[in-house]
């Protein structure tokens, strides 16, 4: 069997791409509640409420995206899938 080289997790490149790869994640994982029916709903509301709608959606987008951010901050720093990580915090949770 062919061995692999280990991986140095402290080198630059790898760290510049891990980093890409984690923010490719949190924004696929941001927009993926995006759809054609949240695009027409956000038109019409545009339309009717003007520049309040679109800050509150702004917003709302900010939000996300940071909550995002810090939940695969922890999955990353801690090894551990996000199911081992909330059973951790909450032990009720593991009841599946």
């Amino acid at each position: 069997m062919a061995t692999q080289d280990p991986v140095n997790t402290t080198s630059p490149s790898f760290i510049k791409n891990r980093r890409s790869s984690l923010i490719a994640a949190i924004f696929l994982m941001a927009t993926s509640a995006i759809g054609p029916g949240f695009i027409t709903q956000t038109a019409t509301f545009t339309a009717t409420m003007g520049a309040a709608f679109a800050f509150g959606i702004l917003a709302s987008i900010v939000i996300d995206f940071v909550v995002q951010q810090s939940i695969w901050r922890v999955i990353t720093v801690t090894n551990m899938r996000a199911s081992d990580i909330a059973n951790k915090a909450i032990p009720v949770v593991d009841t599946y």
